[in-house]
């Protein structure tokens, strides 16, 4: 089925069933695979309603981390082309705080689902990485240490 098509339905569905979380998870997945802004958006809206209506809904969690870190990779690109001169430097700050912000928006996502999914490995790993990168070392090894 086209995902225009099944976006539709899902949203017709979502509709009649405003309780239903894989409702919203699925229109979620579907709109996350757009590359426009508005419908990355929207899937961050649908994300956000499957987990206040299911709040233990552990990959509606993931994909919404999913989705907030993903630009990090060209971000990332773009900061190993630069050079060493003074404008470098410059880009490479302001690419690094982009960076960070993209981390701080997926933080509090992520605790919370450390939080409810406690043992999960890849929730650790994913906020293990985001402590890192944020230079938080003491949550860092906090978590490293929890079993």
């Amino acid at each position: 089925m086209p995902p225009r098509r099944c976006k539709k339905l899902i949203s017709e569905a979502a509709i009649k069933n405003p309780t239903d979380a894989d409702l919203f998870y699925n229109l979620g997945v579907i709109l996350s695979q757009s590359k426009d802004e508005v419908s990355k958006a929207e899937s961050e809206k649908n994300y956000i309603k499957a987990i206040t209506i299911d709040p233990k809904y552990k990959n509606a969690y993931m994909n919404l981390v999913v989705l907030k870190l993903e630009g990090e990779n060209k971000i990332v690109e773009q900061m190993n082309k630069l050079g060493t001169t003074p404008a470098d430097n410059k880009k490479y700050d302001v690419l690094k705080a982009k960076r960070e912000g993209l981390y701080k928006s997926a933080l509090p996502y992520l605790e919370k689902a450390e939080e409810l999914f406690t043992g999960d490995a890849d929730v650790k790993a994913t906020l293990l990485n985001v402590y890192n990168a944020l230079d938080m070392t003491e949550k860092y090894k906090a978590l490293k240490a929890k079993k």
